[in-house]
């Protein structure tokens, strides 16, 4: 405000004695207005001159404002950054008379990163920019690139790029600028990237005409100084595509191509046989000097790779693969000689690249031969793996792959080029002599992975059974356990004696064996009905008892489904093995013992100390099991009861549902018992046992004192889900009036159900009825100070409630009033014979009550009121002048959202009043 005034004076006292004022005053006004902060005296100043006057005073004094003095002015304002007065400046005639140095220089002073982008467009744009020439042209846009803001640098070359001067700029110009763009935007640690700053300088004319000499070196130098890969690439591909990226020479293009496999700029090499055509003209000795820059390298990208997943995040390194496949596509990789680049590659151990290039290279018979037996004998099994990658492998004899397989399976430490030898189609023809023998190494040298390719040649299924057999006890005392389940799928497996079998059953029992091992083997113990019958009891009873006690129970099940074990195992080992089958977790043995014969004679306590072993467990399938053993049904009360206990203490609620659903003696349990379970599932607050043990007989014999503890010891903690079911006992309905009341008084207390569900449960008792007129007063006020609505409409219709006095049903009313009820528990006392009898001195006092509760609006608890006290018989009879207060009270909630109803009956009652005669 404060400049606005100094501006509006300036104005004033110039526009009085504007003939007298002189150019120095003009600048020197002009010099003190654009150096203030505000630019509003200024805008005004510039504004008032250029003006039309009498006799053109102000304009001729603008007009001789120098170029000098106007890039002062232009220059003070953008360090002001007042954006309105440099429009204002640009406008004036003298801008025309600025010299190229005098406007680079003004435009120079925008390009600071401080500066504003408003101000930066207007500047970079006519008609300063039509004053430049190329030289100042050309400073400007290096200037903007030395910005360290990426958003400066690039909107002022993209500004200064549009300009006539710079697109008539020549091309030593154009690169010169490139070089800057290159060498100023390449480093990330500036916050910006060259290609942003190369992108607007190759679509200027003059690059479009750059030699194909420049392109070369321009090349080079993004390689060489664009730090950023991604702008390193981005700058890279811009530049290639320039006219003459496609018009360089053989050797300038072999030139940049190797810089980029020197540099491991893979992505810009592969990105050059994408854009250039040219490419394809490339002779094989240059291909093989790329070929070999790219092995050279590959060492040092495996170390820099590592183990890091995340080592090569931008994908430069591992692009070489590509491009081996770009160049040995060229028409004149053909001619190349491909074993040099192989003995090369095996000589530097670059095992990355060596499987592409035996792909990729026309690798003769002979030449692979040699080179295999050389890996073979220096014990090169990564080497040996990688020529296995050539089309000639293919063509290897079975003796040779057989020869190359001794020297690699005894390679403890290699188990792929084995595998890779395995895969070719000359392993398929292996005698069974040397599959056996490449068996025995791969079991020695502890090699599973080669194994399990081995069982699967045809060899291997011409395995006589001692073979087998030695390889299996072999593999076992190993402790190989994926090459044994692998030696037993073969078909000579069937052969082997069952006594060698299980013996190596009882041997991989002892030892530990994994569960899959061990079932593998019992599997082949009794594969078909034939060793099924050959397998005696004593032999079986030995396998379970060692399964037992080596914890092994699960993997040996297919052992009891044998004729052995459903005919000769006898009732105590049977018992032994489902309470250990139990204990193990191990649902499907426990299934299959409890349908032997010899589980039915199982006795009683031996089905307890069973079920209760499942009950620690916890596995509701086992428990299903055992609930039909035969020794189950004759399970005693006290038994059944303290296996409820056991399910109870581990808070196992299904399982108690289903030994109180399928135990026979679950409903011999008396209700003694029965009460103390309930009594601790509730006291866990455990209500689903609840619900499921009130389900049992010994429930219904419950006497009455014991449902009043367990329905008063629910209500104290709020437990809601027993409350049903214990209200529907017969016991409950045999509940004295004294003893409903007092719980009746507990549930209202404690407030157990918001939902007032345990109250109404409650009022559904029959000695509700027999409740005498002061425990109904006394519920009533409780129910009402609780707000239990639908409990003081349940009250209200019980026999002793009818038999309320006045003074009693006034009370209640008055704590309706506070609680405010809703109108139908309104209704319900306001029915009562007690409060028909209500004086009018009550009614009037409650009216009074009620008007004057809310101060914003009527709810709707205090309008049911004040309606129900409306309709009593002694509303009538309150005096008339009362009725007027009541009346004035009325008319002020009439603006709290009364209704019109109420404001009637208060009218009629008054009407009534005023014809009664006075007493």
């Amino acid at each position: 405000m404060q400049q606005l005034v100094a501006a509006a004076r300036c104005r004033d006292r110039l526009a009085l004695s504007g003939r007298q004022v002189t150019a120095a005053n003009v600048q020197d006004l002009l010099h003190i207005a654009c150096n203030k902060s505000d630019p509003t005296a200024a805008s005004q100043l510039l504004v008032f001159l250029q003006q039309p006057r009498v006799g053109m005073g102000h304009v001729q004094l603008l007009e001789q404002l120098t170029p000098s003095l106007l890039q002062q002015l232009l220059c003070t304002a953008v360090e002001r950054q007042h954006c309105t007065v440099v429009e204002q400046l640009l406008r004036l005639p003298g801008i025309l008379q600025l010299q190229p140095a005098q406007v680079a220089a003004v435009i120079q002073a925008a390009l600071l990163p401080v500066r504003s982008v408003v101000l930066r467009a207007a500047l970079c744009k006519p008609p300063l920019t039509r004053l430049l020439d190329a030289e100042s042209c050309e400073g400007c846009i290096s200037m903007s690139m030395l910005a360290n803001s990426a958003s400066v640098a690039h909107n002022g070359v993209v500004l200064l790029c549009c300009s006539p001067v710079a697109r008539a700029l020549e091309p030593a110009a154009v690169e010169r600028l490139l070089r800057v763009a290159l060498s100023n935007g390449g480093d990330a640690s500036k916050g910006y990237y060259s290609h942003i700053l190369v992108l607007p300088l190759v679509g200027l004319p003059g690059a479009q005409a750059l030699p194909p000499s420049s392109v070369a070196r321009l090349l080079r130098e993004a390689l060489l100084c664009v730090l950023h890969p991604l702008s390193r690439l981005e700058s890279f591909t811009l530049l290639l595509t320039l006219p003459a990226a496609s018009a360089m020479d053989m050797a300038s293009l072999a030139g940049v191509l190797e810089a980029t496999l020197q540099d491991g700029a893979y992505p810009a090499a592969l990105t050059m046989f994408d854009q250039l055509t040219t490419l394809q003209l490339l002779d094989a000795a240059t291909i093989s000097s790329m070929l070999s820059i790219i092995v050279q390298q590959s060492c040092s990208i495996c170390c820099a790779l590592g183990d890091d997943p995340d080592a090569d995040a931008d994908g430069d390194l591992v692009a070489d693969v590509p491009l081996i496949a770009k160049l040995c596509g060229l028409p004149a990789a053909s001619l190349l000689e491909p074993e040099p680049l192989i003995k090369l590659a095996l000589q530097l151990r670059a095992l990355r690249v060596l499987p592409f290039l035996c792909r990729q290279l026309q690798l003769s018979f002979s030449s692979l031969t040699l080179l295999l037996q050389d890996a073979a004998q220096h014990k090169e099994c990564g080497s040996l793996k990688a020529l296995l990658s050539s089309p000639a492998a293919l063509q290897l004899s079975k003796e040779s792959v057989a020869q190359l397989l001794d020297s690699t399976v005894g390679q403890a430490a290699e188990d792929g080029a084995a595998a890779a030898l395995l895969q070719l189609p000359a392993a398929q023809q292996l005698e069974v002599g040397a599959v056996a023998a490449l068996l025995d190494t791969a079991v020695r040298q502890q090699q599973c992975n080669v194994l399990q390719q081995l069982v699967q040649l045809p060899g291997a299924t011409q395995l006589s059974a001692q073979q087998l057999a030695d390889l299996l006890k072999h593999a076992l005392a190993r402790q190989l356990d994926s090459a044994v389940e692998q030696l037993i799928k073969l078909p000579q497996a069937m052969q082997l004696e069952l006594h060698f079998v299980a013996e190596q059953l009882t041997a991989a029992l002892e030892l530990g064996a994994s569960c899959d091992c061990v079932e593998a083997m019992c599997s082949l113990l009794v594969a078909d009905q034939a060793r099924q019958q050959l397998l005696t009891s004593a032999a079986l009873d030995a396998f379970l008892q060692l399964a037992m006690h080596m914890q092994r129970l699960r993997p040996v099940a297919a052992l009891l489904c044998t004729p052995a074990a459903e005919q000769q195992l006898s009732t105590q080992r049977v018992q032994e093995l489902l309470l250990h089958a139990t204990q193990q977790h191990n649902d499907n043995s426990v299934e299959i013992l409890s349908h032997l014969e010899a589980a039915a004679d199982i006795s009683a306590d031996g089905v307890e100390q069973i079920i209760n072993a499942a009950i620690r467990v916890g596995c509701c399938g086992m428990l299903m099991d055992l609930c039909e053993l035969a020794g189950a049904a004759t399970l005693p009360a006290a038994a059944v009861c303290r296996l409820l206990r056991a399910a109870l203490n581990v808070q196992w609620t299904e399982g108690l549902d289903l030994l109180a659903a399928h135990l026979p003696g679950a409903d011999k349990v008396p209700a003694g018992s029965v009460h103390a379970l309930l009594e601790s599932a509730i006291r866990q607050l455990d209500g689903e046992a609840a619900v499921y043990l009130l389900r049992l007989r010994g429930a219904q014999l419950l006497e009455p004192h014991m449902v009043l503890q367990l329905l008063q010891l629910a209500l104290q903690l709020r437990l809601r889900e027993p409350l049903g079911q214990l209200c529907g006992l017969d016991a409950a309905r045999r509940l004295t009036a004294g003893q409903v009341e007092e719980t009746l008084q507990l549930a209202l207390r404690r407030r157990a159900c918001a939902d007032q569900a345990a109250v109404l449960l409650l009022l559904d008792l029959p000695g509700t009825q027999q409740l005498s007129s002061s425990s109904a007063c006394t519920l009533l006020q409780m129910a009402a100070s609780s707000g239990a609505r639908q409990a003081v409409v349940r009250l209200c219709r019980t026999p002793a409630a009818q038999h309320i006095g006045p003074q009693a049903a006034a009370a209640v009313l008055r704590m309706a009033g506070v609680e405010q009820l809703d109108w139908q528990a309104v209704a319900a006392l306001c029915g009562l014979p007690g409060a028909q009898q209500l004086p009018s001195s009550d009614v009037l006092s409650m009216l009074r009550a009620v008007l004057r509760k809310d101060s914003y609006a009527m709810s709707s608890g205090a309008a049911a009121m004040a309606q129900q006290l409306l309709q009593l018989p002694a509303a009538a009879a309150i005096p008339a002048d009362e009725l007027t207060e009541v009346l004035q009270l009325g008319s002020h909630m009439a603006q709290r959202n009364m209704s019109g109803d109420m404001m009637q009956q208060l009218f009629g009652l008054h009407a009534a009043a005023l014809r009664r005669p006075r007493a």
